[in-house]
């Protein structure tokens, strides 16, 4: 397989991604990472990495770009982003901070509880949702199992956003076969 741009960005955005967590971790912050001002920035960030990508790519077939080969470099770009990503989670968590899944649980619950109770749910809805959070593994996402289902579910959501993508930065030029309907009609 031929190299392609988009590769390298997805490189980049998953680089990306793992300093912004780490300045999150360095400073104490982990609550951060629920915040919109991360999730927003690091949204901001992929996309702006894909576009740019996929662009790459585009240019560097210096031709036909359909909406396959758009999507494709699209999917690419999503797959190297998650591999340095779970890598590195994978390195977090059996390496580093082996309690790490236990603070983002607990954030992730008081999170939750607060979401709820904004919301006005009923406190024995609160209850039953906290209890179904605390009995859950916190390492669960790190096995195999919780990677493979990482994995489809990165691959689902990345199929959606690099279709719209691909939509967007394919090449739109007429198919052959139409340009020289074209001309011909135009010569009669």
């Amino acid at each position: 397989m031929k190299q392609r741009p988009s590769m390298l960005y997805g490189l980049i955005a998953g680089l990306v991604s793992v300093i912004l967590f780490l300045t999150v971790y360095f400073t104490g912050r982990l609550d951060d990472m629920f915040s919109l001002r991360y999730t927003g920035s690091q949204l901001v960030i992929s996309v702006l990495l894909l576009v740019l990508g996929v662009k790459a790519d585009r240019k560097q077939m210096k031709g036909r770009f359909p909406f396959r080969e758009a999507f494709f470099s699209g999917l690419l770009f999503f797959g190297f982003s998650w591999l340095v990503n779970t890598a590195f989670n994978q390195f977090m968590v059996r390496a580093v901070d082996q309690q790490l899944p236990v603070a983002q649980k607990a954030l992730v619950m008081e999170k939750t509880e607060a979401f709820m109770v904004e919301f006005g749910t009923p406190e024995e809805e609160i209850q039953k949702a906290m209890d179904r959070m605390e009995a859950a593994d916190p390492y669960a996402q790190y096995s195999l199992g919780g990677v493979l289902q990482s994995l489809m579910w990165t691959t689902l959501g990345s199929a959606i956003i690099a279709a719209i993508a691909a939509a967007f930065l394919r090449e739109k030029r007429k198919p052959e076969y139409l340009e020289d309907n074209d001309s011909s009609i135009e010569n009669n």
